[in-house]
């Protein structure tokens, strides 16, 4: 897809984890900046594959 660019991070065990995690990815490697929204899929219950199942907008702060 284009603009889309995905990263794999290391297990978290909340969706409010996940997204503060996301959200200082996408920061700190250049996708995003201050303010822009990014979008964050995940699966819950996490850590089993094939549950792709929630998807946050989430502000850049």
């Amino acid at each position: 897809m284009w603009g889309v660019h995905a990263l794999i991070s290391p297990l978290t065990h909340t969706m409010t984890e996940t997204v503060a995690r996301a959200t200082r990815l996408a920061y700190r490697e250049g996708f995003a900046r201050h303010g822009e929204e990014i979008i964050v899929v995940a699966g819950v219950p996490f850590g089993q594959p094939g549950t792709t199942n929630a998807l946050r907008v989430a502000v850049v702060k």
